[in-house]
């Protein structure tokens, strides 16, 4: 099956949709300029997922560790018989009696799907499918048609998710109980939530994070947000910011609060610098034709730290309106959120910009 192309010929989901017709077995591959990930089909059904950033296994291992389930100490004994017995780390573990087998192909199946709904956000790349998986033996199995239908579902929601809890180290209080009828369903008040509510809130002790309960839940970030939303809609819980001592503040003041005072240092910064060179360099203030014309390296190091800090608030603006940062710079000018010499100002070549995942980026100053 000869199939290869670009995303935007070519839609992730037309292709899943298009292998899972047609009950085919091999490898998808989908590269972008930073990133790599294949996607094993057996017989139509999606059985591994793996990640040029870090090994599926490497990530189910940190899933253990952040869940709870297993001590370092514990894990690093069953990897080191993982590599030297060359038996599989589900059953070493189970054999050494430290995870069930079944709690293990949870976290497998946690971690495949995690992957995907973040492969379903790309825009860009190349893909293509060879008629091979990539190893003997699989790590789970998903059903492709139900992980496009919730892979649209995530796509779709996870913005508004990321507006109503925009601080993962918020702390988690009780507010509420969760009153059940008589006959274990929810009363007409509380028909949101469910059975993910329902583990969420028992695990939401005073001063555990968001961040933590999401981890301790292993029920994705997808549906620990969403549950903890529901929670908080309905009251049964709040979210205390550690920085403001009170209740977290809607998304929009957060994002003021935060942006506005690093935007008002920037200012100051440059108000400084514009005071120390004066004399010799006339208005640093010229923000279009002359631009670029800093000469002395000292100031421009100057400036350039106070337009790093500029543009990082632009990032974090762009972080909380889109809930990832940008895939380049150029969505801030995109966005109206910077010009295009912001960019490069003071320097003639434009910053360096990496983005590490939807929630980390290095920015680098130009080369001299």
């Amino acid at each position: 099956m000869a199939l290869r192309g670009t995303l935007k010929e070519f839609r992730i989901a037309d292709i899943f949709q298009l292998i899972s017709q047609q009950a085919k077995t091999g490898t998808l591959r989908f590269k972008s300029r930073r990133r790599t990930v294949w996607v094993s089909f057996l017989e139509g059904w999606i059985v591994r997922v793996e990640d040029s950033r870090k090994s599926s296994q490497e990530t189910i291992c940190e899933m253990l560790l952040r869940a709870e389930l297993i001590l370092q100490e514990d894990l690093d004994i069953a990897l080191d018989v993982h590599k030297r017995m060359r038996r599989s780390l589900r059953e070493v573990l189970s054999l050494r009696k430290l995870l069930p087998e079944e709690k293990f192909n949870e976290l497998v199946l946690l971690q495949m799907r995690e992957a995907l709904y973040e492969l379903f956000t790309w825009d860009s790349g190349k893909y293509e499918f060879e008629n091979s998986v990539l190893s003997e033996g699989t790590w789970g199995r998903l059903n492709t048609e139900s992980i496009l239908m919730d892979g649209f579902r995530v796509v779709d929601e996870w913005p508004e998710l990321r507006r109503r809890i925009v601080d993962e180290e918020a702390r988690i209080e009780k507010v509420l109980p969760l009153p059940e009828l008589a006959g274990g369903g929810w009363g007409d008040s509380r028909s949101m939530l469910g059975i993910a509510e329902r583990q969420v809130y028992e695990l939401a002790k005073m001063g555990l994070s968001v961040r933590k309960v999401v981890d301790l839940s292993c029920l994705g970030r997808f549906d620990g947000f969403r549950a903890l939303a529901n929670l908080v809609e309905q009251g049964c819980i709040q979210l205390s910011s550690p920085s403001h001592g009170g209740k977290v503040l809607p998304g929009r003041q957060r994002r003021w609060l935060k942006v506005c005072g690093r935007i008002g240092a920037v200012l100051f910064y440059l108000m400084v610098v514009s005071m120390i060179s004066a004399g010799s360099n006339g208005d640093i203030f010229g923000w279009s034709a002359g631009r670029n014309v800093f000469t002395n390296p000292v100031l421009r190091r100057h400036i350039a730290r106070a337009q790093t800090a500029r543009i990082e608030a632009a990032i974090e603006v762009y972080r909380l309106e889109n809930a990832t940062v940008p895939e380049e710079l150029g969505n801030l000018v995109e966005a109206r959120l910077l010009r295009a010499d912001d960019l490069s100002h003071p320097w003639h070549t434009a910053y360096g910009y990496l983005r590490k995942s939807p929630s980390e980026y290095e920015l680098l100053l130009p080369s001299e």
